[in-house]
């Protein structure tokens, strides 16, 4: 065997390891190493290789500091986007978590079976948070001889459609810019709807709603039947 180097910083037996490291053929042999001022001034740097799982999931160090330093890989990812690369993050750490338990899973064969993945997908599903829909969504309507910006108050997704919603007044529903908007809305909701047909994406429904039809016992899928 052999040590490089040994730190002791506290023991109980601090003099009989002391004892053993003066002996000459002795794994743990004594060198005084003596630290200047100087040498205590001196910034370490850490240099982390990652396993290449590691590194095809994105994951970092669990404890890094500002002078540590990962090896970046140069393979290529494995991921389309950052979304798909968290949810194997997390079904990384999901597996992991099984490791010692071989009663339930003896070997890594075992992540083959419906039990195991269907636990694994339960248990990836309860703890993946999607990112909240970031769209900016650009609509110009005409007032007049001007053609003006509108931005709508909310974007929402649910499972097959993508809601633009503008709850107003009900005594402003019919005004001539309430309306421009709407016309002018349903119409990019239109085009987007096409667009996200070229890679089976969600159709797009503007929904213009009277706030007084708004409550806590009204769906959002019954406003856009009623509204949109």
């Amino acid at each position: 065997m052999a040590v490089d180097r040994l730190n002791i910083v506290a023991h109980d037996r601090f003099e009989e390891i002391i004892k053993e490291a003066n002996r000459s053929d002795s794994p743990i042999r004594l060198q005084a190493v003596i630290l200047t001022s100087e040498d205590l001034g001196k910034k370490t740097q850490t240099v982390v290789s990652l396993p290449t799982l590691a590194n095809k999931l994105g994951l970092q160090p669990e404890q890094p500091t500002a002078l540590t330093q990962v090896v970046v890989s140069s393979e290529a990812s494995a991921f389309q986007t950052p979304e798909e690369q968290k949810v194997a993050q997390i079904a990384y750490e999901v597996i992991r978590t099984l490791e010692n338990k071989p009663n339930k899973l003896p070997s890594v064969s075992f992540l083959n079976t419906p039990e195991i993945q269907a636990e694994l997908v339960n248990r990836v599903a309860s703890k993946y948070r999607p990112q909240q829909l970031e769209i900016e969504v650009q609509i110009f309507y005409k007032q007049g001889a001007d053609h003006l910006e509108y931005q709508p108050d909310f974007v929402a997704e649910v499972k097959d459609t993508i809601y633009m919603l503008e709850p107003k007044a009900r005594g402003e529903m019919e005004s001539p810019e309430v309306l421009a908007k709407k016309e002018a809305a349903i119409q990019w909701c239109g085009h987007a709807s096409e667009h996200a047909l070229t890679y089976s994406g969600k159709p797009w429904k503007y929904v213009l709603i009277p706030h007084d039809e708004i409550a806590e016992n009204v769906t959002l899928a019954g406003l856009a039947s009623r509204f949109g």
